[in-house]
């Protein structure tokens, strides 16, 4: 056995040997051997490109060869041809796009069944893409607009469809994915160890804005033009920004440092539910591998967004009991803004500031010294200023208990919402809020899916998982 093995590796050397040296007086046909080393590499990935697509449209005509017979049975389900005629399939690689022949079916006994592509599903493309293109396309749509994923394609010597194709088909990757995300996500969640040195656990929920581009009102003015239009002028938009909702599930360690971070987004517009089951699925799966792990509430003092946590977390059957607090920094800009309203002078504002925020981790008490101190400077003012300062005070009175940081410490938890702001950017306002960007339902929602799992470290493991979607077993019908 040993030595068959080993005449096998032998063999699959040889191989490789001599499909090395016919690549290389390939290359010298083409550049010469005196060319320089870029030209040579310019030519070589040309060359790979065109023997890579060969061999990706020989493969694809040979599998759409098998599946021409009347009937076939995919998934155990009886299908019939549904032409005589062999249609042309289009399909996008990236080594060049991919003109197959191929023939429809359709589901016998049900009326105007979906017609489907036995090919399609035999080779696992995914939105009319190769695999490893629809992975570069989920992947560059979580990262960038479509023509800067086209560009770096290019740049690097790739083959890939349009910029217009590009764009189609990374929205429909995310749209698809965002359908099959309820049962793709525990799948990935199962595999998900707690990393060495967790020592708790923070979770938040935030809004931000988004631009999203819709129908004007009417009292919108047209836009005025120097040149006749050649085109039917398009219908008029305005562009409003509309909140999304961000939450985070973060692992951390003894000092309250993050290990792994899990980010979610979703329109406004929608129903945060999905966000708050993935965080409570999160939370179970963490508990239940480690069960009595320290749970924090981090987040800023919206109303909407505590009720929303609290009973997101009263649901998790795993935690009895966790911390909550208001982000020191929303804290510590609140205090800043009432010495300001109360006309202290800028240096002994920075002193204060500094020393109420080092007393806050030594002494649990220090925000009720805070808050008389505020209700003290509230009572000496008149007018606008004590309007301002009597809502810091209601404020820190409603909020005080979810103040005192030093047990939070104390527990392995931050004392900010760092998390959870840095989602907002990371998620959002890298991606979606570029200059002049602006959205529409179908775009953004892709770009939360799929940028939420690239965030996550899922993207890899949803894709793989998301192809079997694609994929089905075709077998001819006896």
């Amino acid at each position: 056995m040993t030595s068959m093995t080993a005449r096998t590796r032998d063999d699959h050397h040889d191989a490789t040997r001599q499909l090395q040296q016919a690549f290389q007086r390939a290359l010298d046909e083409r550049v010469g051997e005196s060319a320089d080393f870029a030209a040579r590499e310019a030519a070589g990935l040309e060359l790979a490109n065109e023997l890579c697509w060969a061999d990706q449209h020989a493969d694809l005509c040979r599998r759409s060869a098998l599946f021409v017979s009347d009937e076939l049975w995919i998934d155990g389900k009886h299908y019939r041809r549904h032409s005589t005629k062999m249609g042309q399939g289009k399909y996008g690689g990236l080594c060049g796009m991919l003109v197959v022949p191929r023939a429809l079916y359709r589901e016998v006994g049900v009326r105007n069944g979906r017609t489907v592509v036995p090919l399609e599903l035999d080779a696992g493309l995914v939105e009319r893409a190769t695999p490893a293109l629809a992975n570069a396309l989920a992947q560059g749509y979580a990262d960038a607009p479509s023509r800067q994923v086209h560009k770096a394609m290019k740049a690097c010597h790739r083959q890939p469809p349009s910029r217009s194709t590009t764009e189609r088909a990374g929205k429909a990757i995310g749209r698809a994915m965002g359908l099959a995300l309820p049962r793709i996500e525990p799948a990935i969640r199962a595999f998900e160890q707690l990393p060495a040195g967790t020592c708790a656990v923070s979770v938040g929920l935030d809004r931000t804005s988004v631009p999203m581009e819709e129908p004007a009102g009417p009292d919108k003015l047209p836009v005025k033009r120097t040149t006749p239009r050649l085109r039917k002028a398009p219908a008029p938009v305005e562009v409003n920004y509309r909140m999304a909702y961000v939450g985070t599930f973060t692992l951390l360690d003894a000092d309250g440092r993050g290990l792994v971070t899990r980010r979610y987004g979703i329109a406004g517009d929608m129903d945060p539910e999905p966000i708050l089951q993935s965080l409570r699925d999160d939370l179970a799966h963490a508990l239940q591998q480690q069960p009595g792990l320290p749970v924090g509430l981090l987040q800023d003092g919206a109303p909407e967004m505590w009720n929303l946590m609290r009973g997101c977390l009263a649901d998790v059957d795993e935690l009895d009991q966790w911390f909550e607090a208001i982000d020191r920094h929303h804290l510590l800009e609140r205090l800043g803004d009432a010495l300001r309203r109360a006309g202290l002078v800028a240096s002994w504002r920075t002193r204060q500031l500094a020393e109420w925020s080092d007393s806050l981790d030594k002494d649990d008490a220090t925000i009720d010294h805070i808050e008389q101190f505020v209700r003290t400077l509230r009572d000496g003012l008149r007018g606008e200023a004590r309007r301002k300062l009597s809502e810091h005070v209601t404020y820190i009175e409603n909020n005080k208990d979810r103040m005192r940081y030093v047990r939070l410490r104390n527990t392995g938890l931050p004392v900010g919402s760092g998390a959870t702001e840095g989602a907002c950017k990371s998620l959002v306002m890298i991606r979606a809020k570029a200059c002049g960007q602006r959205w529409h339902d179908d775009g953004i929602d892709a770009v939360f899916v799929l940028r939420g799992l690239s965030l996550s470290d899922r993207l890899p493991h949803a894709m793989e998982l998301l192809r079997r979607d694609y994929s089905a077993t075709v077998r001819l019908a006896a």
